[in-house]
């Protein structure tokens, strides 16, 4: 096919090293996402070579910054290191922008808050899986780890996020997040983003 006069560019081939060095592979982009006049993309590595190595040698998802249109694709966050332990994830299933205009005591915002969240499953151990979500920090430049859940992965139960977004409690004005999994609902008041 001769994409001679075509409006479109390649701006990611995976299986390179960003300015930082960090290498940037996998083998699908799992989620595209604009936020803050920046895009954000979330990579999976299940049908990647460095998914089939042994559990402690993977590479885990990556989430992957543009800063511009001519700009290179770097790593944001190492998924498989920023998790607090030695949880390897093999893809991003959820990369979502959320807003809040209410904390969680229905009190209105001076400006409504963005963020970025990400959320990722993993399995490990004898038949154990857990939930994981990331929220950048745009100051710092980083991403806090939270586990959402864990637990038994026998008889086939996928540890796998599906969604996420924020709901407007009726009547209150409150926000809080939910995260939706397999038959489970887990909910975070946005200001502490602490799971329950």
């Amino acid at each position: 096919m001769n994409d001679t006069g075509s409006s479109w560019i390649q701006s990611c081939r995976a299986g390179y090293r960003d300015w930082n060095g960090r290498y940037t592979g996998g083998n699908e982009i799992m989620h595209l996402v604009p936020y803050k006049d920046q895009l954000f993309a979330v990579n999976g590595y299940w049908m990647d070579l460095r998914w089939r190595l042994d559990y402690n040698d993977r590479q885990s998802a990556q989430v992957l910054r543009l800063g511009s249109s001519n700009g290179e694709w770097e790593v944001d966050l190492e998924i498989g290191q920023a998790n607090g332990s030695s949880q390897r994830y093999m893809k991003g299933n959820v990369l979502q922008s959320v807003t809040f205009t209410h904390n969680g005591s229905a009190d209105s915002l001076p400006q409504p808050e963005k963020l970025l969240l990400m959320s990722a499953g993993a399995y490990y151990g004898e038949q154990r899986g857990a939930v994981s979500v990331w929220v950048r920090d745009d100051n710092e430049g980083n991403w806090s780890h939270s586990f959402v859940k864990n637990g038994s992965a026998a008889n086939g139960l996928r540890w796998i996020p599906r969604d996420i977004e924020v709901y407007t409690g009726t009547g209150i004005g409150t926000h809080f997040c939910v995260i939706a999994f397999r038959w489970q609902y887990h909910f975070c008041w946005w200001a502490r983003l602490l799971w329950h």
